[in-house]
């Protein structure tokens, strides 16, 4: 998967830099107690989302939303950054994504990122 970042130079026409990026892959929990959060980055353009996946105790968890998203029908459009990976999402959860970051919310469980379903 690729990132392609869109400039221009004074003086210059358009460039494009493209960074690459590796398919995401879910790791096991390390226990039952566990779960996977989803940190939503505060920088990035309007447009970007960039996220970190984080695995935290329910024993020892700070407050955080949940965002029960349906997967439905069609492909996914929107890209985001996950860490190092990329993932595309759906246009109800990337508006939720944006609003989420502008409302300040930077910590949320989000089933169809934080759960591991297997789709094949």
């Amino acid at each position: 998967m690729t990132e392609i970042e869109k400039s221009s130079a004074p003086g210059k026409g358009p460039t494009m830099r493209i960074k690459a990026y590796r398919k995401f892959r879910y790791s096991s929990l390390q226990t039952p107690r566990n779960i996977r959060l989803l940190r939503l980055s505060t920088s990035g353009g309007v447009d970007d989302i960039r996220a970190s996946l984080e695995e935290v105790s329910l024993n020892n968890v700070q407050p955080f939303y949940a965002l029960s998203y349906t997967w439905g029908k069609g492909d996914p459009m929107h890209p985001i950054i996950l860490g190092d990976y990329i993932i595309h999402i759906r246009e109800n959860l990337y508006q939720a994504l944006r609003m989420a970051r502008r409302m300040d919310v930077t910590l949320i469980w989000i089933n169809a990122i934080c759960l591991y379903v297997d789709r094949n």
